[in-house]
């Protein structure tokens, strides 16, 4: 065996996808267009946007205090949205829902306290991790790491035995129990390298999207809602065949691995991630769409690959399901049979939560067509399953997906166009003032001449 085995891997979105960044889009870094785009820009774009409005700007900051201030410098930014959305840093598009939102609250007043205090409309959404260079989304290979960890322990803790919580006597140390260390440094996992992954779409799909995300009952229960808040997100979009390109790596070192309890190769790790992530797939589908939460033509298509080429594709090892980042739910990253998830409203642990979270793009009160987060399919060693790739690109046409792309590249050619007439003017400006100051100069010196 040689001393560094390399597996080339695609990864495909089957669902959004939201790794946090912890950043957020705010209110006075971002526009919404009429027709429901987030522009995002910063602070040296809206100098150079608003020109010499930003005496405005220093007006309102004069003269008004804490959350009037920030109200009125809201408007003013939405105000000059078209010219801030010309010298944009990236375009994302918007949930009708989420587009509507912001109309009817940008610079206003959320709610006033029992204090009579205002709460002001932040309209925080949250990032994904992205390149900060290219402002297309990553897949880091930590994240998928971390996916691909939680499904070895699994079938590391089946093999122990482990078949209830009670079984595990040092839940803070099962990691190193079953994996047979005692630190980080020496953790056989160490051996797994994953690589970063940026965002290429054949088809110039556009990479990422503004959703909701809100809490649904995972199992319908007479006189039980849920409970979870709405929260608004940026995710890398659903349906993105192949779109992410990255290498598996394996270091042959048996010293770190004394112990054998890692896979021996590519094969075995897609078998040890199908046994974990492919029943909660299955088990979710038919859940969700037994409360009509998704779409019919997604589960049916779906379940048809699972029967069909996907279906074999994994049963040979030659592709593996995972389900990563946030809304990925607590149940798809502990350990079946042992597992204890703390619910602090009902301060208790369950085996299962009651809830679930689903991405929405017509309003938080959204109940049908919605789409679950994380769900990934991981492609080994260059195959292309064409029946997945023509499912994702089915389901991308009925999302809008191909129509987003034509507006979001006419879009980019505008702004090309006007940035291009911004600097000409701004090289005329600094032309003219060059000019002005030597024929200030020449000035000078003649009259200095004369007294001569």
């Amino acid at each position: 065996m040689s001393f560094l085995n390399v597996t080339k891997a695609t990864l495909s979105t089957l669902s959004p996808v939201h790794l946090g960044s912890g950043e957020d889009f705010l209110p006075t870094n971002y526009v919404i267009d009429d027709n429901g785009w987030l522009h995002s820009f910063n602070e040296m774009v809206i100098a150079q946007a608003l020109g010499n409005k930003l005496e405005q700007i220093k007006g309102i900051i004069h003269r008004e205090h804490g959350e009037q201030m920030l109200l009125s410098i809201q408007r003013l930014i939405h105000d000059n949205r078209d010219k801030l959305a010309m010298l944009a840093a990236t375009s994302i598009p918007v949930a009708t829902g989420f587009q509507t939102l912001y109309k009817s609250r940008i610079g206003q007043v959320a709610q006033r306290e029992n204090n009579r205090r205002n709460v002001i409309n932040q309209l925080p959404i949250m990032r994904t991790f992205i390149n900060p260079h290219t402002h297309l989304p990553i897949i880091t290979g930590s994240a998928i790491k971390g996916a691909i960890r939680t499904a070895i322990l699994n079938g590391l803790a089946i093999k122990a035995g482990l078949r209830r919580p009670q079984d595990v006597t040092m839940p803070k140390k099962l990691a190193n129990n079953l994996l047979k260390f005692d630190n980080p440094t020496t953790d056989p996992l160490k051996l797994l390298k994953i690589s970063d992954a940026e965002y290429h779409n054949t088809d110039q799909l556009p990479a990422t999207e503004i959703v909701f995300a809100v809490s649904k009952r995972r199992i319908a229960k007479a006189g039980k809602t849920a409970g979870g808040p709405t929260t608004y997100l940026e995710a890398v979009s659903g349906f993105r065949s192949q779109s992410f390109v990255f290498d598996i790596r394996f270091v042959n070192n048996p010293s770190q691995d004394p112990n054998h309890k890692l896979p021996k190769d590519i094969g075995e790790l897609a078998k040890i991630c199908n046994d974990y992530y492919l029943p909660k797939l299955n088990k979710e589908l038919l859940e969700l769409d037994e409360m009509n939460y998704l779409d019919g033509a997604f589960v049916r298509g779906l379940q048809q690959l699972l029967n069909g080429q996907l279906g074999q594709a994994l049963q040979q090892n030659k592709a593996f399901l995972l389900r990563l980042g946030k809304h990925s739910g607590a149940y798809n990253k502990t350990l079946d049979n042992i597992r204890q998830i703390y619910i602090p409203q009902h301060k208790k642990s369950v085996s299962e939560p009651p809830e679930v979270r689903l991405a929405a793009t017509t309003s938080s009160q959204q109940a049908v067509n919605l789409l679950p987060f994380g769900w990934v399919v991981i492609e080994l060693n260059e195959i292309s399953l064409q029946e997945l790739g023509t499912f994702l690109k089915q389901q991308a046409k009925q999302h809008n997906a191909y129509q987003l792309r034509d507006t979001l590249i006419n879009f980019k050619q505008q702004q090309t166009t006007q940035q291009a007439k911004l600097e000409q003017q701004r090289l005329d400006e600094l032309k003219e003032i060059e000019e002005k100051r030597l024929q200030e100069e020449q000035a000078r010196l003649q009259a200095e001449a004369e007294k001569n």
